[in-house]
């Protein structure tokens, strides 16, 4: 649908320079990066755990799904870190030379503090976007697309690495975790590595749920109905229990 509206409103949406605020490449000073870290090490001190560590190298400590973090700093420390990992993209977008670089490693040290959280959806949510922001500010070419086509394999690939690895005593090849708890079908190609499987099961499992719910619950309300009486004009022959 998003698609299919931004195809339709796209003459109506045209971006206009002349009033649109230039963005100021010196307003991006490493120290928010490192402020961000430091609000990461802050966190790692305060549970007295690194999730990362804990989880796959050393296989004890907190249990993924439990890293309880600093309340409510927590949520606003990687909320802002997006937003400001998105913000280091959109200008090296806009950069070139050392510039650029400095800026892209800033964003790649976001990126490892996640990784240390074991936050693979702020990660993904990231990258995603970086792709958007750099597709749409340079030329599409097919050698583009392709490089993009292959760096998503890549993530997708990485995505299901990390899930192995951070479901207990898994090796990143190891994908029987995953195949166990997603029952998957004998649909799923068997040629493509295990790895995938994770985002093809984020992929169908909002459709599948809807489907299930259809096929096997039975409805227990209906809207038609008000206070136990039918609206006649529907002509319905029997309620819905």
């Amino acid at each position: 649908m998003s698609a299919a509206l931004g195809v339709a409103l796209q003459p109506r949406l045209r971006w206009a320079a002349s009033i649109s605020p230039q963005l100021d490449y010196s307003k991006a000073p490493k120290s928010i990066t490192i402020l961000i870290v430091a609000g990461f090490l802050v966190e790692f001190a305060y549970v007295k755990d690194v999730p990362f560590l804990s989880n796959i190298i050393f296989h004890s400590g907190i249990e993924y799904g439990h890293y309880p973090g600093i309340p409510v700093f927590g949520v606003l420390l990687v909320t802002f870190s997006v937003f400001y990992a998105t913000y280091l993209i959109d200008l090296s977008c806009q950069s070139g030379g050392r510039r650029r670089h400095l800026l892209l490693l800033q964003f790649a040290v976001i990126q490892v503090m996640f990784l240390m959280i074991m936050s693979r959806q702020a990660i993904l949510l990231c990258v995603i976007m970086a792709s958007v922001l750099w597709l749409s500010a340079v030329k599409i070419t097919g050698r583009r697309l392709s490089l993009a086509t292959i760096a998503a394999g890549v993530v997708m690939y990485a995505f299901g690495a990390l899930g192995n690895l951070r479901s207990g005593f898994f090796a990143y090849s190891d994908n029987s975790y995953i195949v166990q708890f997603s029952k998957v079908s004998e649909h799923y190609p068997r040629q493509m590595p295990g790895q995938f499987l994770w985002t093809y099961m984020y992929v169908v499992s909002p459709l599948g749920n809807l489907n299930s719910l259809v096929t096997h619950v039975r409805p227990n309300f209906d809207f038609f109905c008000v206070d136990g009486e039918y609206d006649s004009g529907l002509h319905r022959e029997t309620p819905l229990s």
